[in-house]
């Protein structure tokens, strides 16, 4: 039976076998170095050719061309330096990556179960169709499905912060990221602090599959960039439109993007005019409802680098020192360049700059590692350590992205002791680091240093209700870009349980930076007889030989019978003054984790 997302028509589907028969024979493909003159000439070229990457400093780009495609920059003059010949459009098989990356149907597996693994976390939802499934009697095509994970139990206002993979079919490392970010947070959730108040406090939607029809392709090792609109009339396998072109900014300018329905960078027969780019652009316009709040980052690959707005023109962005300083912030962990994104090749309708330029939310789009099919063991290895901690950074800004990158970043929290008994004190000591950026940008003052910091208990410092605790230079002055900060937390009045310790810097401007936590315990000492600050059965034996009126020996010291009143007070876990076999009991269940 042939699969249902072939192309729907006869005539296509003669042309795939005709591929498959004589392709090769009769036709070639060839990734090539073309060395330009100038800008000019680079964003000619850019609109009609399929680009894989851009090196201004050498004066070339890497792009696939066609046979005709090699002919004509041959006969204007261009040098061309041809790297590899394939075949049109298989470029590679699929399997030579080895296992790894799920295919469409198993991403889709993934999104469809992650709510019923988390389900006050995690939540599915259908943003709308793709090209494939709004065509009558044609492939059945897909859902586009978006993750939404926040904890469902606290309703109070979040700002969002969105996460976009897929867009272009062969890179393949885009939505797996997005997934595997995904999974991270869920699993992490009550283990680690960070990634717990950022599900309480922000909205994360992860839409990591934005063109499946095309992935179907992809899946198959084709070298596919478009979606599988084939109302053009061109025949397989180049008909579709680049979705990365069919945003409703800019997209009458046509830089970077061709009206040719043929050409890679095809944009459309009129802007948003592919039902992925249309529900994409409802959706988001849903999601952000505040100008200056909230953050949209899109996934491609590959080329290492992290690009912000404009991507058509070169003129700076309204915004372009924060969106910089965001840039830089998150290259940091990844160590990709930081650049606008018009400074590689100019490119109009693109999604990040619909975005901000629609919407006023910052938006960047981050370039995932060295090819399109990435093996998956670089992946694994390289690309997704890199940007875990990368997209970690960048959700800690959503509340304030044109702001929050200027303050100093908070690491190395250390809390002594971890456990403490009630009204224990506890010593605080953090690091904030204004030097956490990829390069100086020219937005960064050379005479900045960290101004000081502080930290609030269970509630984050821009929340109603919150109190501040200021924090100390640890050599006494606050007068470098890096400072060791100090202090204690008082813990008489907190109840006994987990709490979070939310700590903030601000930079000597007052702009405040990211907030990182780390989580306290504190407990009231009641039932742990030996005070190693956990109750354990050796605990319980004590009690049950102090309700034996037996002697008991604790640190080396021998209590007798009748026992003093701070002993008795720490076995006494009912309260009524005795120590008697409910206590026991008592201390038994805290020693087994029960209530």
């Amino acid at each position: 039976m042939m699969p249902n997302w072939l192309p729907r028509t006869r005539f296509a589907r003669i042309g795939i076998l005709f591929f498959f028969l004589f392709g090769r024979l009769y036709s070639q493909s060839f990734l090539v170095r073309i060395f330009y003159p100038d800008r000019q000439s680079l964003m000619t070229l850019a609109a009609d050719l399929d680009i894989w990457d851009v090196y201004p400093s050498s004066g070339y780009f890497v792009a696939l061309v066609e046979t005709e495609q090699l002919e004509r920059l041959q006969s204007e003059g261009y040098w061309v330096e041809i790297e590899e010949i394939f075949g049109p459009t298989l470029v590679r098989v699929f399997g030579d990556l080895g296992l790894g990356y799920q295919t469409v149907e198993e991403i889709y597996s993934t999104l469809r179960n992650l709510p019923s693994l988390y389900p006050s976390l995690c939540r599915v939802v259908d943003i709308g169709d793709s090209w494939d499934k709004t065509i009558t009697g044609g492939a059945s095509g897909y859902d586009l499905l978006c993750l939404v994970l926040t904890n469902q139990a606290l309703l109070h206002a979040k700002p969002a912060f969105f996460l976009l993979g897929g867009s272009h079919p062969r890179e393949m490392a885009p939505p797996e990221l997005a997934l595997c970010f995904a999974e991270y947070l869920l699993e992490q959730y009550g283990i680690d602090p960070d990634v717990t108040w950022l599900l309480d406090w922000t909205e994360i939607h992860i839409f990591p599959l934005h063109n499946p029809d095309g992935r179907q392709w992809a899946d198959l090792g084709y070298h596919w960039r478009k979606n599988t609109n084939q109302d053009s009339g061109v025949p397989f396998p180049y008909y579709g439109v680049d979705l990365n072109r069919n945003f409703d900014h800019h997209w009458e300018w046509s830089l970077g993007a061709s009206d040719n329905p043929a050409a890679a960078t095809y944009r459309g027969e009129t802007a948003a005019s592919e039902p992925e780019t249309r529900s994409l652009q409802d959706y988001l316009s849903l999601v952000f409802t505040k100008a200056n709040e909230g953050l949209f980052i899109t996934l491609h690959s590959y080329g290492e680098r992290v690009l912000w707005p404009w991507g058509d023109v070169i003129t700076p962005a309204p915004d372009a020192a924060s969106l910089e300083m965001l840039g830089r912030r998150i290259a940091f962990f990844n160590q990709y360049q930081p650049l606008q994104s018009s400074l590689l090749y100019p490119a109009s309708g693109a999604v990040d700059d619909w975005v901000y330029g629609k919407l006023g939310v910052a938006a960047l789009t981050v370039e995932l590692g060295t090819e399109f099919f990435q093996n998956y063991s670089d992946f694994r290895e390289k690309i997704w350590p890199e940007n875990r901690q990368a997209l970690l950074y960048a959700c800690k800004t959503t509340r304030s992205p044109y702001s929050l990158p200027f303050g100093p970043e908070v690491t190395e929290i250390s809390l002594n002791p971890e456990v403490a008994v009630k009204g224990e004190p506890v010593y605080l000591t953090a690091l904030a680091n204004l030097n956490r950026l990829k390069g100086a940008p020219i937005s960064m003052n050379e005479d900045a240093f960290v101004g000081g910091g502080y930290f609030t208990v269970d509630i984050p410092p821009w929340a109603e209700g919150s109190v501040f605790f200021p924090l100390e230079a640890e050599d006494g002055m606050f007068d470098k870009p890096v400072e060791r900060l100090v202090g204690g937390v008082e813990t008489a009045g907190f109840s006994p349980g987990r709490h979070t310790i939310f700590v903030t810097s601000y930079n000597n401007q007052g702009m405040a930076g990211v907030t990182t936590a780390v989580f306290l315990t504190v407990i009231d000492g009641v039932g742990d007889m030996d005070s190693d600050r956990e109750v354990t059965i050796k605990d319980v034996l004590l009690v049950l030989r102090m309700t034996l009126q037996m002697e008991v020996n604790l640190d080396g010291v021998t209590h007798f019978w009748p026992y003093s009143a701070d002993l008795i007070r720490k076995g006494d876990v009912s309260g009524d003054g005795l120590i008697d076999i409910a206590d026991v009991i008592s201390v038994l269940r805290q020693a087994i984790g029960l209530s």
